[in-house]
């Protein structure tokens, strides 16, 4: 997922909300995968201001939407700041504890 393919005057929940709808998964998960990934607090914000990082965790946010078994990144972190890469790679490592469900492996 490219993490500014997102129309930057939505909020992240509206974008989560339309690509719910457009697939048929309840608007319920969307505020699930928005404390997931860390951005239950700035829901309400319109994506063209997040940073590279809140874009990043806004597509994992988008590719758990449908509850998947296993999802893949191959994203390199250096383009990120050293703070926001350890973010993701904590997100990423805490998906891959859950049991039988994810992997994370680390690219650098």
């Amino acid at each position: 997922m490219d993490a500014k393919a997102i129309i930057g005057g939505r909020s992240a929940a509206n974008h989560l909300k339309w690509l719910a709808d457009s697939n048929g998964i309840t608007r319920r998960r969307v505020s699930e995968v928005l404390d997931i990934a860390g951005l239950s607090d700035v829901a309400g914000r319109k994506v063209g201001t997040f940073s590279l990082g809140m874009n990043q965790r806004l597509g994992i946010a988008a590719a758990l939407l449908g509850d998947p078994s296993t999802v893949m990144s191959t994203s390199r972190l250096t383009d990120l700041t050293p703070r926001a890469s350890f973010g993701i790679r904590n997100l990423m490592k805490s998906l891959a504890l859950e049991v039988g469900r994810f992997s994370f492996r680390a690219i650098s």
